[in-house]
């Protein structure tokens, strides 16, 4: 039967759309139409699997903030397991606990410890707060914002930062002739007089 053909109700004879009969019993004639028992028993066990589904984040959410997962990976597992599940308060719990007993790792993937006043630049890393991981992807790509090279306190604290952990002598993700580039592009930004 097509939702919008016109039925007639059982009770006052009036024609009303198929797709809106039961709206119509229930709220002209106060009539409730039993659902089936084996529906409910579904949403019963809906209902105790979420409840125990949100139990065991609110367990694992005070474990995180008890200091229990107080190492890096397990942190770090966390943040990445709660982005890919968006459970928020997970995530965040997470990212408190790593900040506060790993700042170095916390400062490496998520971002800067304390923010900083962009004195007017919308654009540099004062303002838009990165992760040294995110600044060294801007390194590698030339990408770096022309306001965070004039920057005094971008460069000394994030992108030389950046070229430290990720340069020669880090992990040597980036290669030194990208790095006289970016210095090169420092000088010309910063000092050009022209």
């Amino acid at each position: 039967m097509d939702k919008d053909e016109f039925v007639v109700c059982d009770f006052c004879s009036k024609s009303v759309k198929f797709k809106n009969i039961r709206k119509h019993k229930r709220k002209i004639h106060s009539s409730e139409e039993k659902r089936p028992k084996v529906r409910e028993a579904v949403n019963n066990t809906q209902i105790d699997q979420n409840s125990r589904r949100s139990a065991r984040l609110q367990e694992t959410f005070a474990r995180i903030n008890q200091g229990e997962y107080d190492n890096e990976k397990s942190l770090l597992n966390f943040i990445r397991n709660a982005i890919t599940h968006g459970e928020f308060n997970i995530l965040k719990a997470a990212k408190q606990r790593l900040r506060k007993k790993f700042p170095s790792t916390y400062r490496r993937y998520i971002g800067p410890i304390n923010l900083r006043d962009p004195l007017g630049s919308k654009n540099c890393y004062c303002a838009i707060a990165s992760s040294i991981d995110c600044i060294a992807h801007d390194i590698l790509n030339l990408t770096i914002p022309k306001e965070a090279l004039q920057c005094d306190a971008c460069w000394d604290l994030d992108i030389s930062y950046a070229w430290g952990v990720y340069g020669q002598y880090g992990a040597k993700k980036i290669d030194t002739e990208t790095w006289r580039t970016v210095c090169r592009l420092r000088g010309d930004k910063k000092y050009a007089t022209a």
